[in-house]
Formats: structure tokens, C-alpha cells, sequence
């Protein structure tokens, strides 16, 4: 891919470039990394739904998965001063402890 010119100025202006995706695949690729030299991608995010997507629309994730749910819990997922977020009414609150 050719650099683009508007989105290095944008960076160097200082404005962070975000990509609103991110996969496995990007990375594995090197797809990741020629949009962070040609396009000034400073950084990248991806939310739930799409993650959930890639774990279970395709099997790049098997292997890992497989061999961190045959290790068992570990003790900082198990630990019951951990605690999750979720939304409510579109703002984020915090649920009960994990344990």
C-alpha cells in the first residue's frame, strides 16, 4: 500500500489514528503493521461483539483456547477480589465480584 500522505500529517499534527478493529488475522498477516507504517496507525480497539465474532466465526482461536481451558483456572481469574464491568442504560457499572 502507498502511505498516505493526509493521515502522516494528521499524525505528525499529533492526532492519534485509530483502527476500529482488530484480529488475529491483521496481525498474523503483517496487515497490522503495514497500517501502522503506511497509514500512521497509532492504535486499535475492537469491542465485544466483534471479538465474539472472531472467536466463534472461525477457528484461528481453537488452539490457544483449548490449551488455556485444559490448564484450569488460574489463581488471578478465580480470585474473588476481581470484578466485572457491564452497562446499564448505556453507562458502565460495576457487578458483583467474580467469585
Amino acid at each position: 500500500m502507498a502511505p498516505n500522505p493526509n493521515l502522516q500529517r494528521l499524525h505528525e499534527a499529533g492526532v492519534s489514528v485509530w483502527l476500529d478493529t482488530l484480529s488475529r488475522q491483521l496481525l498474523q498477516s503483517g496487515d497490522f503493521a503495514t497500517l501502522i507504517h503506511d497509514f500512521s496507525v497509532t492504535r486499535a480497539t475492537s469491542n465485544p461483539t466483534i471479538f465474539t465474532k472472531a472467536i466463534t466465526g472461525s477457528d484461528r482461536y481453537d488452539e490457544e483456547l483449548a490449551r488455556l481451558t485444559s490448564a484450569g483456572p488460574t489463581t488471578r481469574s478465580s480470585c474473588s477480589s476481581h470484578s466485572r464491568w457491564t452497562t446499564y442504560g448505556g453507562r458502565p457499572r460495576r457487578r458483583a465480584p467474580l467469585c
